[in-house]
């Protein structure tokens, strides 16, 4: 349970320096361009490599929940042995 929260804490606080840090490159590099165009052009920009990388991470996914399913079906039948990698039930 710590390491979710820890992950959220983290996950967080990058959101916020991302979001002010968005705020300032619009403001004093680009010029004076503090709109919501250019700021949502630049996350759309800034976006997508994550969209790139999230298609083969969604059929990575797909697949070891498939195998994990086969995994769970096959170990709760009555004749799964422990030495087929099912543990005991208690």
């Amino acid at each position: 349970m710590l390491i979710i929260y820890a992950y959220f804490l983290i996950f967080t606080f990058g959101a916020s320096i991302k979001n002010l840090s968005l705020v300032y490159f619009c403001n004093y590099v680009l010029g004076t361009y503090n709109d919501g165009i250019t700021q949502t052009m630049l996350s759309v920009i800034g976006g997508i490599p994550m969209g790139i990388g999230v298609l083969p991470s969604g059929r990575w996914l797909k697949n070891l929940a498939s195998g994990m399913s086969r995994w769970q079906a096959s170990c709760s039948m009555p004749s799964a042995a422990p030495s087929a990698g099912c543990s005991p039930r208690i």
